[in-house]
């Protein structure tokens, strides 16, 4: 899974330059979608814990 731009320029050094790819925006979008159903089923009591 490709960085997020800043990530990957920062983690390259100084002096350097990343361009932002359209794989970047869909695995954030994916990840917000994750968040997003796991943050419903906690509303509605999906979850159960094993211990």
């Amino acid at each position: 899974m490709p960085k997020r731009p800043c990530t990957a320029s920062r983690n390259a050094g100084r002096n350097s330059v990343r361009q932002f790819v359209p794989e970047m925006g869909s695995a954030a979008i994916s990840r917000l979608d994750m968040e997003a159903a796991m943050r419903r089923g906690l509303e509605r009591g999906e979850f159960l814990l094993h211990y």
